[in-house]
């Protein structure tokens, strides 16, 4: 895990990122985040609008985010962010 005086220093999760994610229910999941119009959950690209990406956004890796779902409240931790050329 990442020390908080570290997080600071990576990438923040932002529209076109690569994030890696821990969830206590699912594992770890790797998702893109896209345009609304680019979506394929299939192929793990999630669109920018949906819930999961909005919690993400501008979190780093080392942090636990709170995702609101319409079945409740989930915590998944980012693991890594890669910025899409």
């Amino acid at each position: 895990m990442i020390g908080p005086n570290e997080v600071t220093n990576q990438p923040a999760v932002t529209d076109g990122s690569r994030v890696q994610v821990s969830d206590p229910d699912y594992g770890v999941e790797t998702y893109r985040i896209v345009p609304h119009e680019e979506s394929d959950p299939a192929r793990r690209a999630i669109s920018e609008d949906c819930s999961l990406a909005q919690a993400l956004l501008g979190h780093r890796a080392g942090q636990r985010v709170r995702v609101q779902a319409p079945f409740g409240n989930r915590y998944v931790t980012v693991l890594d962010v890669d910025r899409e050329p």
